[in-house]
């Protein structure tokens, strides 16, 4: 049997106990304990020898000697006694207790025994004939014995149970609960931090040396956690790797290429052109694998404050000129003052990137609208890019892939390219803590949205 498994049901287990003997407690400690009601024979003795003693008193000491008697009776007893005669003035009915008059009454019509019961009393009347022939009524009180059930249910003393069962029920809880969330927020702390790129988190010897089932938990969160930065780490140094190796041999393929240029004829220089635009591509993916080698990478530039207007500004300016070419042109619709914590260098190859893809895909007689607008939501201020251009768009079933290395869309037109543009905004925006999203115009075009979070330390003015 798994040890968590016996902890939490002997937790239960000792719970519900203890709610069990502070409701039987509580119940016994609030109620009257009386002894129970006498059988009918025995008060019937009781009522004959109380009121014949009564009455001798009384023909001796009068009847101020037989209420001190009746006390001493109703103290050695725990029960009370009342004397009634309707020849003696100071033994009338009027002695009596109201609830009980009715029994007396009933005991000088019947000479049985009669019974009057209360919420918490039980009362007995018995008509008595004295040895000179005289007739009392002898009234025998005593508290009502109730039963555990009917003493739960007396609203006297229910607010000292309800707070005994709900300590003694609230402290085994309070300690099972934490026993099981403890450790669970441990592991989802770590979950978190791995979640965020943090690949050296580790759950920590807190967990790995419990001898429970969280213990082994956390054994195996570390085994996979460690494998994981192992991967990842390998991951990098082979991109690494590969882009740095490449690098060379494009180079040396250039150099071969200008020296063939100037030796062969004329109607080679084609397919050396071919030749040459293909080892530039090459060249751009290599540039774009390093540049996604050192993203994946924690960066170690501190942050600073960017003025993403600065950076609008710049961006499209420069795309103008590639703009003219293909006869498309660029306009800033709004530009509001915007600021967010980053490093300026990534965050303009982003914009940048996003620009001259809408540039790249406008066709001709086309504009690319460029918007920067400063946001509030539940989250705090934010700082969103806007570039919407007027061409094909994207098929909605592509739109959930945009940003995965190598992806490229297959559609006429819009396959050239590695698919790593888009794969590198993205790198971008998550690492400032932001979202990038894609969606098709209404009419036509695609919209790229950079939503940055908004720097707090010197708020935007809308």
């Amino acid at each position: 049997m798994n040890r968590l498994f016996v902890r939490i049901f002997l937790w239960f287990w000792l719970a519900m106990t203890l709610v069990g003997a502070a409701l039987v407690a509580s119940v016994i400690g609030t109620a009257p304990g009386p002894p129970p009601p006498p059988h009918d024979r025995l008060v019937e003795l009781t009522a004959n020898a109380v009121g014949t003693a009564a009455w001798e008193v009384f023909s001796r000491n009068g009847a101020a000697s037989v209420h001190e008697f009746l006390k001493r009776v109703s103290s050695s007893q725990e029960i009370r006694c009342f004397i009634v005669s309707r020849e003696v003035p100071d033994l009338s009915i009027s002695l009596v207790p109201e609830p009980l008059r009715r029994a007396v009454d009933d005991a000088w019509r019947d000479d049985k025994l009669c019974e009057v019961a209360t919420r918490s009393t039980l009362a007995y009347a018995k008509q008595v004939r004295t040895t000179n022939g005289h007739s009392l009524v002898v009234v025998c009180e005593a508290t009502r014995f109730r039963t555990f059930f009917e003493a739960a249910q007396d609203p006297i003393g229910l607010p000292a149970r309800i707070t005994a069962v709900v300590l003694c029920a609230g402290i085994p809880c309070f300690w099972l609960t934490r026993f099981i969330t403890s450790p669970l927020r441990q592991l989802g702390g770590a979950v978190a931090r791995l979640e965020h790129g943090e690949f050296d988190a580790r759950v920590g010897p807190a967990l790995t040396q419990r001898r429970d089932e969280f213990g082994s938990l956390g054994v195996a969160f570390d085994r996979m956690a460690a494998k994981i930065q192992n991967l990842v780490a390998a991951h990098r140094q082979l991109l690494q790797d590969v882009s740095h190796e490449l690098r060379s041999p494009l180079s040396r393929l250039n150099v071969a290429l200008e020296l063939a240029r100037s030796r062969v004829p004329d109607e080679l220089s084609t397919s050396l052109d071919r030749i040459g635009r293909e080892s530039e591509n090459l060249n751009k993916l290599v540039a774009q694998l390093l540049t996604l080698a050192r993203l994946n990478v924690q960066s170690e530039t501190p942050a600073e404050i960017v003025d993403l207007a600065t950076i609008v500004s710049a961006v499209v300016e420069d795309a103008r000129f590639e703009a003219t070419t293909r006869d498309v042109t660029i306009r800033i619709d709004r530009s509001e003052p915007c600021e967010t914590l980053g490093q300026i260098n990534l965050l303009y190859m982003a914009v940048e990137n996003v620009v001259r893809n809408a540039v790249r895909y406008s066709p001709e007689h086309t504009c690319v609208e460029v918007s920067l607008l400063h946001a509030d939501s539940e989250g705090g201020p934010r700082s969103r890019i806007l570039v919407r251009d007027h061409g094909p768009g994207i098929p909605e079933s592509e739109l959930a892939r945009i940003g995965t290395p190598f992806h490229t869309i297959p559609q006429a037109g819009l396959a050239s390219g590695a698919g790593m543009g888009l794969t590198i905004v993205r790198r971008v925006v998550e690492q400032h803590g932001g979202k990038l999203r894609l969606a098709n115009a209404r009419d036509q075009g695609l919209q790229v949205e950079i939503d940055l979070p908004a720097s707090t330390l010197f708020p935007s003015a809308n």
